[in-house]
């Protein structure tokens, strides 16, 4: 399924829906129901995420209940660091509260989030209707353009709470304010000047301006209000006490949370070495954030990692939620997350304009920037940490998400069924990749709430009564998963999961009141889009053998032409072992027939692609004794002679006349098989050349003719795309 229409008109501007609930009251204006965004920059093209995250959405939902403890007795010191500020010149602050007992060496870092802003071009004053920001009314501005005195926004994340106990509720807590509208990153030094005198595109009833006039045609005069929201100029009004008319309305900001990242990064470590000296010798680190937060984490993890690198025993935890870069999205036709340029185009578009730095770039850790380097995807950007950056350090990673996010559903895509679908099989995809790839634990949630008995509202950031319940349930089942998300997170920090079932696989969900940690919660069996959010199980397989032989001769003899796999994954890891589809389920392969694809994976583009019917296939053992499936068939047109699925084993036969990959070229290089049972499963290899000698060669393995693959190949991350019929 391709993006949905429309979106790509829309996505020059989109962290326009970070606006948080207002508080509605005389000062601010009227109050304005919470639009948000997820995947902060999800979709990072969606770049701009919002605000309603797990720290500061609902703030002013002071009414509600919430029997928990907040804090449990502790509170937040605020502390103003010397040489950085806000976005608008006031002082930045970080906010701590160390551990009842000091000698603790738990210790949580929260990114705040908030949106962000941008222009669409780069003028020194945007043209008013490219403006995309969050800070469109006073409330707004003054929220993501300082720290405040205080913060108690943040008690529903570090909460007194069972869940916590293991890690977040007895360890240090250090908060990283949000105030540069840049998502963390912003490396500029020159004020950016945005016109908000008319913002109609994303703002069609201006309450800016509106808000303005007010307080004019009130008491307050320019030169108050400009004292009261520093960054604000009205520079032009025109119009008589009582009826003054704002003509022109700027508002300046200096995007560089970079600089305020690393100046937080210094106090922290500052800190915790005040507590103890030795206080990273063995500490135990949790880096996190929603939304802007998240991408904002995501993206300085760096920082930390490379901090610590003199620390081998510190234990480290990338923790974002709903914030990270995409640049795929599925689809049906590939049957998988296919590249799009316009949402690479978007991240990098803002990587520029915020003057940001990638950590890909950077040298640290055991990694040298070398050209081409790319992380800004979230499966990329999280391989760098692993693979090139730090690998063989104590490192897990729970990228978290909502797979029906407010942010990207209804304001930025629209909410058609397909549209929902479509955003949640992306979702959906992206996180069964990242489940298979060791050390990273995702964790997807599918949900909606109602907010003191309200009308059903989208989530943005896991937030209160849904971080809290077991809210994962299988794929067409009815019983929840062991974890509530806020669980899961504390046992992954203090490495004392001993679960690891991704999760991801389940169906919509329901809060019945998102302000009650005891919450009921409802399976949403009738909407529209369960189950066709999920996509098939993508299983990457070891590969025992790949041997493919072809007659490149003439006269050809197709029957030379021999294609043969086998994988044997009994000690692989859980998400990489065959297991065998259940009869009757979407996997029967009796019931919905299969097919195989083989490919060029190193940039060829030759494939084949056979349908292998429900006819051919039979079971193998009886039903009450069911050991697995077999594909056999004597008919050279087919392609495929003879397939065995069994536990922990697979086997394939192909070749001759009707399986139409050859091996007249020069090299392959690397070769990779696809095997989707019905519309539930997919089975999938890629192997490089096999090679020997010193220094290694695969000339005598990959050359016209034949291709033998790496014996024991190590699965594939993401399964090759299905190729084109």
């Amino acid at each position: 399924m391709s993006p949905p229409g429309g979106f790509w008109s829309r996505l020059r501007l989109m962290d326009f829906l970070a606006i948080a609930k207002q508080v509605g009251h005389a000062q601010h204006g009227p109050a304005r129901s919470p639009q948000t965004i997820w995947l902060g920059a999800i979709l990072a093209r969606l770049a701009g995420c919002a605000v309603v995250c797990l720290l500061v959405g609902f703030a002013a939902d002071a009414h509600a209940t919430w029997p928990l403890g907040g804090w449990g007795g502790r509170s937040l010191q605020r502390v103003e660091l010397p040489g950085v500020t806000c976005g608008n010149g006031t002082p930045y602050a970080i906010f701590y509260s160390v551990a009842t007992d000091p000698t603790d060496r738990r210790a949580t870092i929260y990114l705040m989030g908030g949106g962000s802003t941008k222009c669409a071009v780069d003028d020194a004053i945007c043209p008013s209707a490219s403006v995309d920001t969050s800070m469109r009314n006073l409330s707004g501005l003054d929220k993501r353009l300082t720290v405040p005195a205080t913060n108690n926004q943040h008690e529903r994340v570090f909460m007194d709470h069972p869940d916590n106990d293991d890690f977040m509720g007895p360890g240090h807590w250090f908060v990283i304010p949000y105030c540069t509208q840049d998502m963390h990153l912003g490396g500029r030094s020159d004020v950016q000047t945005y016109d908000m005198t008319d913002v109609a595109d994303f703002d069609p009833n201006n309450v800016l301006v509106a808000q303005v006039e007010s307080h004019l045609n009130s008491t307050e005069t320019v030169a108050s209000l400009e004292a009261d929201y520093p960054g604000l100029e009205i520079a032009a009004v025109s119009g008589g006490s009582g009826s003054y008319q704002v003509d022109s309305l700027l508002v300046h900001v200096v995007h560089r949370g970079d600089a305020n990242v690393q100046a937080a990064l210094q106090w922290v470590f500052d800190r915790a070495t005040n507590i103890a000296p030795d206080f990273f010798e063995t500490a135990q680190l949790v880096v996190t954030g929603g939304s802007a937060g998240g991408l904002g984490a995501l993206h300085q993890f760096w920082r930390f990692g490379d901090a610590l690198e003199g620390y081998p025993e510190t234990r480290l935890m990338l923790a974002p939620l709903a914030g990270g870069s995409i640049e795929r999205w599925y689809s049906e036709d590939a049957g998988g997350l296919v590249y799009q340029p316009p949402l690479a185009d978007e991240i990098d578009r803002r990587w520029d304009f915020w003057q940001g730095q990638r950590p890909c770039e950077i040298a640290g850790g055991d990694h040298t920037p070398t050209a081409g380097d790319d992380c800004d995807d979230i499966v990329d950007l999280i391989e760098h940490y692993r693979l090139q950056r730090y690998p063989g350090r104590d490192i897990v990673y729970m990228p978290m998400v909502n797979k029906e996010d407010s942010v990207a559903l209804g304001p930025i895509f629209g909410d058609a069924p397909e549209t929902v679908i479509g955003f949640a099989r992306t979702i959906h995809r992206y996180f069964q990749n990242l489940s298979r790839v060791p050390t990273v634990y995702p964790y997807a949630i599918w949900t909606t709430y109602h907010q003191n008995g309200g009308p059903q509202q989208r989530e943005h950031t896991p937030d209160r009564a849904s971080i809290l319940q077991a809210i994962q349930w299988p794929s067409g089942g009815s019983t929840p998963a062991p974890y509530s998300m806020l669980r899961y997170m504390n046992l992954l920090a203090t490495r004392s999961l001993d679960d690891l079932t991704p999760q991801i696989e389940h169906v919509p969900v329901e809060i019945d009141d998102i302000d009650d940690p005891n919450s009921a919660i409802s399976l949403e069996t009738d909407r529209p889009s369960f189950p066709d959010g999920n996509v098939a199980r993508a299983v990457g397989l070891a590969t025992r053998k790949l041997e493919f032989r072809d007659d490149v001769v003439p006269p050809l003899l197709l029957k030379k032409r021999s294609f043969k796999f086998t994988a044997s994954t009994r000690r692989d890891a859980l998400g990489d072992r065959v297991v065998v589809p259940a009869p009757g389920s979407g996997g029967d392969p009796t019931l919905h027939g299969a097919r195989l694809a083989v490919l060029n994976t190193d940039g060829s583009g030759e494939s084949t692609l056979l349908n292998l019917p429900a006819s051919g296939w039979s079971m193998l053992g009886s039903a009450a004794r069911h050991k697995g499936w077999k594909w056999r068939s004597r008919e050279s047109a087919d392609g495929v002679s003879l397939i065995t699925i069994k536990a922990d084993h697979l086997s394939v036969k192909a070749g001759k006349d009707g399986f139409s990959f050859t091996l007249n070229e020069a090299q392959q290089g690397s070769l990779g098989m696809r095997l989707e049972l019905g519309d539930d499963w997919i089975f999938c290899a890629d192997a490089p050349a096999r090679t020997s000698g010193t220094p290694p060669t695969s000339a005598r393995y990959d050359l016209p003719g034949r291709f033998s693959g790496a014996k024991h190949a190590s699965a594939p991350a993401a399964c090759p795309l299905r190729p084109v019929p």
